[in-house]
């Protein structure tokens, strides 16, 4: 019975000392960044400072900070961009984790007032930022200038059409390359 009121009172006494949140729950939370199509690239910018404090290309994982201070959550934008979408920005904001009200029966005024906030595990960052990116109806993509190679003259009375089709067919072009000349060789 007296080992029993020992670890009784040792519970006590530590769930007076500690805070409930920073018991059960982090400082630091893992977000995952995700974007429809994949592959844009990201910046997580800190909204007291206007700092970049991570970045990379979707999907990813990063590590932020859940509180901004002593009773502050932690507040941030996800800026996201690709070639040929509109940029997009997400914001992402801490939210009070449930564990923090356990404190009124575990953790105590200590717990309630001073340890989950100035530790910051008092909040919780969403496990997710999805975004699905919109297409940029004003994006143009790079055309490369036309070669300016014998192939592309006019057909000369030397060497016939099927002639000039045999060579095209032996050249490592891409497909667009090859449909171009295809075309001015045949006339289409």
């Amino acid at each position: 019975m007296e080992g029993i009121l020992k670890a009784g009172a040792l519970l006590a006494a530590l769930s007076l000392i500690c805070g409930c949140s920073t018991i059960v729950g982090e400082r630091y939370n893992h977000v995952n960044i995700a974007t429809v199509p994949s592959g844009a690239e990201y910046e997580v910018i800190r909204t007291s400072d206007s700092a970049v404090v991570a970045q990379g290309v979707t999907p990813n994982l990063v590590k932020l900070k859940s509180s901004a201070g002593y009773f502050k959550r932690g507040s941030y934008s996800v800026r996201l961009h690709k070639e040929g979408y509109e940029q997009t920005t997400v914001p992402l904001s801490a939210g009070m984790r449930g564990t923090y009200w356990a404190n009124i029966i575990f953790g105590g005024p200590i717990g309630l007032l001073i340890v989950d906030p100035a530790s910051g595990a008092m909040w919780a960052l969403p496990k997710t930022v999805d975004a699905k990116l919109k297409a940029d109806t004003t994006y143009v993509a790079a055309v490369p200038a036309p070669a300016t190679d014998a192939t592309l003259a006019p057909v000369s009375v030397a060497k016939s059409k099927d002639e000039l089709l045999q060579e095209l067919q032996q050249e490592s072009l891409s497909y667009e390359e090859y449909q171009r000349r295809y075309r001015v060789i045949t006339g289409e």
